[in-house]
């Protein structure tokens, strides 16, 4: 992934370019993927939580929806991506980072009883 600022002579940014290649499109779709199914899931339990408890929502509610927590680091670390300039390998460092938690969710110590 490059991603690097457009500025016009009065040095201000004006845009943003980014060229994803082949295989990073790939995994960017695999990606939208799970994000739609979470959108789906979402207004498929919000309709039923409108139609069993009679539950009107309004534009500022939130609409609870459900993503795995290795989708949603990905999407963070490419909105980071899209608001800097650095590049890296897309999704490596935030899979060493999604490990990370895992390993700190799986090593909390045991509340004594």
């Amino acid at each position: 992934m490059k991603v690097q600022d457009v500025k016009k002579e009065c040095l201000a940014t004006v845009g943003l370019s980014v060229e994803f290649s082949n295989s990073e499109i790939g995994s960017l779709s695999k990606l939208l993927w799970v994000v739609n199914n979470a959108v789906e899931e979402g207004i498929e339990y919000a309709h039923q939580m409108a139609v069993t408890q009679q539950q009107q929502f309004k534009d500022d509610d939130k609409v609870p929806a459900r993503i795995d927590l290795k989708s949603l680091k990905r999407i963070q670390w490419l909105l980071t991506q899209l608001t800097r300039n650095e590049t890296s390998g897309l999704f490596e460092q935030t899979d060493a980072d999604y490990r990370a938690d895992l390993s700190y969710i799986n090593n909390v110590p045991a509340i004594k009883q």
